[in-house]
C-alpha cells in the first residue's frame, strides 16, 4: 500500500517537475518558497481562466441567446429595487419589450438617484448598497460616480480581467511565466459617501475597494513592494515602480492603464538613469525623494545592494535609449496598456524610440461604466476588440444619428462591417441603455459576434461649420505629418481648440473667422519651421474634404493655428487636470482632444516655446481688430511680447 502511494507521489512529482520546467526565466527577487507559491498561482489561475474562456467561445457562436439571458438576468437582479419598479423591470420579458419601455439615457438620468444612493439609502438601484461608488475621469464633463454591485469584482475579474491577462501570457510567453511585472500604478485617493461607501477609481482596484491597492497575490507578481503604492507624489511614485523593476533583469511585462504613463516612464528613465543605477548599487531609496519616512523605511528593508546589476544597467544606459526596453530586459514579453485613440502617438512614440523591440498590446476595452471588448488578436499590435457579450447588454446608434434624444439602435447582431456607431450598453453597473459616447467602427465578425476598433468620442471633435472633425482624423493627419512631412519627427501628444477660446482669454474679438488652434508637444523639444506647420492644413483637407471645402470658403473657417508647448508640457497639464478633479488619480486622466474651457486654453498658452506666435502660414482673408477696423492678416492673436 505505501509502495502505491509512493509510486503515486512520484509521478504526481515528476509531472510536476515537467510542468515547472515549461516556465522558463524566473523572477531575480524571487525566494525559493515565492517561487513554489507563484507556480501554484499561475496554476490555478489557468485552470480559471480555461472556465471563462470557454464561457465566451461559446457566447461567440450563439450571441442572441446570450444577450438575451444576461439582459434578463440583470433586470431580474434588480427588479426589486426602487428604480426597478418605476421602470417595471418584472413586466420586461425579451429585449423588444426592453428596447420599448426603457429609454436610452445619459448620466443626467441617474443623478437623483445615485445621490441618495451616495447618501447611504439601499435598494435605490441595486440590492442593498454598493461596494464602490466608482469616479470617472470626466475626460469630456464633469466626473461621475458609478455604483457598482456586490457581484461587479467577481465578474470583472473572472469574465475579463483573468482572460486577457492569461491571453497575454499565452501570446507572448507561451502560457507559462514565474516573471514579475512592473505595475506602473500612481496612488489611488479614496473617499467616504455621506452613507459610508467608498468613492474611488476602478483602475487598480482589484480586490478590497477603498483599502489596499495590492493584494495578498499580487505581492508575488509585481517587482513594487506594498508600501510604493502609498507614495502619493506622482513622480516619486514612477521612480520608485522603476527602481524596484531595474533590479529583475527577468522582468516578464510591463502594465499600464494608459501608453501615456509608460511613455513617460521610460522618459523619467532617461532623465534620471545615474540616480536610479547609483539606487541599485547602494541598495537604497534616493534620499532626495519626498517620501513620507515610514514607506522610505519599509522600502529600504526590501532593498539590497545590486553592484553588478548597476554596472550592467550604466553600460546600456550609456549606450543611449533606442530599443531601451529590451536591452535592459531581455526576457521582457510584453508591455499592456491602452494604445488607441488618444494613446495613439504615445504609442507610435514608444515603439519608435524606447520600445522597438517588445510588442505593445492593448489587451482589453473598458470604462468605469461598463466592459466593453476584449482583444483576441494580441499577435497583431493594432488593437481590435470583440465584444464581451457576457458581462454587457449592446446596442449600436449609427453615427449620423448620434445628435438624435432617442435615435433607433441595432442590437449586437445586426450591425454591418465597416459602419461607425456609438455605443449603448446595459452592464453589471445599474445603467440602462447607456449613452457611453464612445464611436467604433465594425472591421469585422467573429463567428456570430462584432469586432470593433476603437474611433473616439462623440465630445471629442471640432466642428466650426459641419466638418466634425474626430479624434481618429486629426490623430491620423499628426501622424502622417510627422512621418512623412516632418523628417520622422516623434509626436508625443496633442489637444485642439476652436478660436472662440482664444477671444474668451483676450477678453475682445480680434478674428473674422473661426479657425482651429492646435497645441502640439514633440519628442526632445524638437521645432517645426513654418512650411511643416502648414501642412497640417494640407493633410488635413486631404483627409476631410467638408474640412477642405470651408477653408477654401473666403467667409467660412481661416487657416489654423499650430503651437508647439515646451517638452513636458502635457505631462503638466494631465497633473494639473489631476488636481482639479476630487479622488481622481492619474491612473486615469486622459487628455482631452478638444478643449473646452478657457483657463486650461489659458494653461497650455502659458506653455507655448519660445512665446512667439505658431500660425500655419495664413490665407488672404481679412480680419479685424479691436475697433472692428479691417486690415490684411495682422496676427495679433497669441503673440507674446
Amino acid at each position: 500500500m505505501l509502495t502505491g502511494f509512493g509510486g503515486s507521489l512520484s509521478l504526481l512529482l515528476g509531472i510536476i517537475s515537467l510542468d515547472f520546467n515549461r516556465y522558463g526565466p524566473i523572477s531575480v527577487l524571487h525566494s525559493g518558497t515565492d517561487v513554489v507559491i507563484h507556480y501554484l498561482l499561475s496554476r490555478f489561475f489557468s485552470t480559471l481562466s480555461f472556465f471563462s474562456e470557454r464561457k465566451l467561445k461559446v457566447a461567440y457562436k450563439n450571441l442572441r441567446q446570450v444577450q438575451t439571458d444576461f439582459l434578463l438576468a440583470r433586470l431580474k437582479a434588480n427588479a426589486n429595487t426602487d428604480y426597478g419598479r418605476k421602470h417595471s423591470f418584472a413586466k420586461i420579458k425579451s429585449i423588444k419589450d426592453f428596447v420599448q419601455m426603457h429609454p436610452i439615457t445619459t448620466f443626467n438620468h441617474y443623478k437623483d438617484y445615485i445621490e441618495r444612493v451616495e447618501g447611504g439609502e439601499a435598494d435605490v438601484m441595486i440590492p442593498g448598497l454598493p461596494v464602490l461608488l466608482a469616479l470617472t475621469t470626466g475626460t469630456t464633463g464633469a466626473s461621475k460616480l458609478i455604483p457598482f454591485p456586490k457581484e461587479h469584482p467577481r465578474e470583472m475579474f473572472l469574465k475579463q480581467m483573468l482572460i486577457t491577462d492569461q491571453k497575454i501570457k499565452k501570446v507572448h510567453s507561451n502560457g507559462h511565466s514565474l516573471q514579475r511585472t512592473l505595475d506602473l500604478k500612481y496612488y489611488t485617493r479614496w473617499d467616504k459617501s455621506k452613507g459610508g461607501i467608498p468613492i474611488g477609481q476602478f483602475t487598480g482596484t482589484p480586490t478590497a475597494y477603498g483599502k489596499s491597492n495590492i493584494t495578498s497575490a499580487m505581492r508575488l507578481t509585481v517587482t513594487s513592494p506594498p508600501a510604493a503604492f502609498e507614495i502619493k507624489t506622482d513622480q516619486e511614485i514612477i521612480y520608485v515602480h522603476l527602481l524596484c523593476a531595474l533590479r529583475d533583469k527577468n522582468l516578464g511585462r510591463i502594465e499600464a492603464c494608459f501608453a501615456v504613463t509608460v511613455y513617460y516612464s521610460f522618459v523619467l528613465l532617461e532623465k534620471r538613469w545615474q540616480e536610479l543605477v547609483n539606487d541599485i548599487k547602494l541598495g537604497r531609496v534616493n534620499p532626495e525623494l519626498d517620501i513620507d519616512d515610514r514607506i522610505r523605511n519599509e522600502l529600504n528593508s526590501h532593498l539590497v545592494p545590486m553592484p553588478h546589476r548597476a554596472r550592467e544597467l550604466a553600460a546600456e544606459f550609456s549606450r543611449g535609449f533606442s530599443s531601451i526596453s529590451q536591452r535592459i530586459w531581455p526576457h521582457l514579453n510584453a508591455i499592456a496598456c491602452a494604445t488607441g485613440g488618444s494613446f495613439a502617438a504615445y504609442y507610435t512614440t514608444l515603439k519608435q524610440k524606447y520600445c522597438q523591440c517588445t510588442p505593445v498590446v492593448s489587451p482589453g476595452f473598458m470604462s468605469s461604466e461598463v466592459v466593453i471588448g476584449t482583444n483576441l488578436w494580441l499577435e497583431s499590435e493594432k488593437p481590435e476588440f470583440i465584444i464581451n457579450s457576457l458581462v454587457t447588454f449592446f446596442e449600436f446608434v449609427p453615427v449620423e444619428n448620434v445628435d438624435q434624444d432617442q435615435p433607433e439602435t441595432k442590437l449586437a447582431y445586426q450591425v454591418e462591417v465597416g459602419k461607425e456607431y456609438e455605443l449603448v450598453t446595459t452592464g453589471i453597473t445599474p445603467l440602462y441603455r447607456y449613452r457611453l459616447g464612445d464611436v467604433v467602427k465594425i472591421v469585422r465578425f467573429h463567428k456570430q459576434t462584432p469586432v470593433f476598433e476603437f474611433v473616439g468620442r462623440i465630445g471629442q471633435l471640432i466642428n466650426l461649420r459641419g466638418e466634425k472633425t474626430s479624434e481618429t482624423c486629426l490623430t491620423k493627419v499628426l501622424a502622417k505629418c510627422a512621418q512623412v512631412h516632418w523628417g520622422g519627427k516623434k509626436l508625443v501628444d496633442y489637444t485642439c481648440s476652436s478660436s472662440i477660446l482664444a477671444d474668451q482669454l483676450n477678453g475682445k474679438a480680434v478674428n473674422l473667422l473661426p479657425f482651429y488652434i492646435i497645441f502640439l508637444e514633440l519628442d526632445n523639444g524638437e521645432t517645426l519651421t513654418e512650411k511643416e506647420k502648414k501642412k497640417v492644413d494640407e493633410v488635413l483637407c486631404d483627409e476631410s474634404p467638408v474640412y477642405a471645402i470651408n477653408l477654401q470658403d473666403e467667409h467660412s473657417i481661416d487657416n489654423m493655428s499650430v503651437h508647439l508647448v515646451e517638452q513636458g508640457s502635457f505631462q503638466k497639464f494631465r497633473s494639473r487636470i489631476c488636481m482639479n478633479r476630487k479622488h481622481v488619480s492619474m491612473n486615469q486622466i486622459k487628455i482631452p482632444r478638444v478643449l473646452k474651457n478657457v483657463d486650461d486654453f489659458g494653461f497650455l498658452m502659458d506653455q507655448v516655446a519660445n512665446k512667439v506666435t505658431c500660425r500655419a502660414q495664413p490665407s488672404n482673408k481679412l480680419r479685424f481688430d479691436a475697433n472692428n477696423n479691417e486690415k490684411g492678416y495682422i496676427d495679433k492673436l497669441l503673440t507674446f511680447s
